[in-house]
């Protein structure tokens, strides 16, 4: 008897081990099915994650354009002639634009003027809105109602129309201008 004849016995199985071609085929189907379905899942994960970081984003940026516009229109409107030069810089810090390079270009005259009219002012936002915003673009406009109380007498309301940027990562005024009301 050679070594290649079994005399009709089957060798020992080791437990675990396939006894049909079938059963490998099928071990292995299971096996592609198993790490297909995850790597599906995976990918949904991280669509579903990156769609609402997107959408977040796509959210926040007109908040944070609207939220410039009117900080900036109250902060225009908020003077204390005593700190004339912050009140000033704080103007610079807050635009663009053509409105920063006129700032930039008068800024002593400006310092120089709020020093003279001893005023101080304080304005408060009291409605706002977003008029128009271009994401492509970096655009937006902002519309506002300020209380603007001086010393002791009673607050005014004003309205101003601003016209807001993105530079260098956030918003600013790049215009401004009051909104003329009818009688």
């Amino acid at each position: 008897m050679s070594m290649l004849e079994t005399n009709g016995l089957e060798a020992p199985r080791l437990p675990g081990t396939f006894r049909h071609s079938a059963d490998v085929w099928i071990a292995t189907l299971a096996l592609v099915v198993i790490v297909a379905g995850a790597g599906v899942t995976a990918q949904r994960l991280w669509s579903f994650a990156h769609t609402r970081r997107d959408e977040s984003a796509a959210i926040s940026a007109p908040d944070a354009a609207l939220d410039a516009g009117a900080s900036g229109i109250q902060a225009f409107n908020t003077i204390d002639s005593r700190h004339a030069r912050a009140v000033v810089d704080g103007w610079l810090a807050l635009s663009t634009s053509q409105l920063h390079a006129s700032l930039a270009r008068t800024r002593s005259a400006a310092v120089k003027q709020l020093r003279q009219k001893h005023t101080r002012s304080t304005a408060r936002v009291t409605a706002r809105a977003l008029t128009s915003y271009d994401a492509k673009a970096g655009t937006a406009t902002v519309v506002a109602v300020i209380a603007v109380v001086a010393g002791q007498q009673p607050a005014t309301t004003k309205r101003y129309v601003a016209q807001v940027r993105r530079a260098h990562g956030s918003w600013k005024l790049a215009g401004l201008a009051p909104i003329a009301v009818g009688s």
